[in-house]
């Protein structure tokens, strides 16, 4: 602002003291209020600053939370899938062995009739066989 100028009644003079203090009180307070603008734009800046990096923070924290809770969910998930199969596996396995103890058990009736079907069968070829003899013996005999 342009200083001002009183007059006087004999004319214009300079400016007055009155006016030369408000006009350097106009001037401090213009410069406190750049100070203050310039430090309160600074501290705007810092403010925001801070806000930005809680802010960051923040996300990254929530991030973190979240992987961890989807880890520990997708850790027990798997977990629950093997063991569910490996139970699954053990159940079809003891099966398993229930039938080849059957099985097994089958095989050695199956192999103990067919021993004793062969000694039958042995036995009767061998009575087969000697009376089949004889009856040659006794033809034999008539032919001569």
């Amino acid at each position: 602002m342009p200083p001002k100028k009183s007059a006087t009644p004999s004319g214009i003079h300079g400016p007055s003291e009155d006016d030369m203090e408000a006009d350097q009180t106009e001037l401090e307070d213009s410069q406190s209020a750049a100070n203050n603008a310039n430090g309160g734009l600074q501290q705007l800046v810092e403010d925001m600053v801070g806000a930005q990096r809680k802010r960051h923070t923040a996300r990254k924290t929530a991030v973190h939370k979240a992987y961890t809770k989807t880890r520990a969910d997708t850790e027990a998930a798997v977990t629950s899938l093997f063991d569910g199969h490996e139970k699954e596996a053990a159940q079809a396995h003891d099966a398993q062995l229930e039938r080849l103890q059957f099985l097994m058990k089958q095989k050695v009736e199956v192999e103990k009739r067919m021993a004793d079907k062969v000694a039958s069968l042995r036995a009767d070829y061998s009575a087969n066989s000697k009376s089949l003899q004889s009856v040659l013996r006794y033809r034999a005999g008539e032919l001569r």
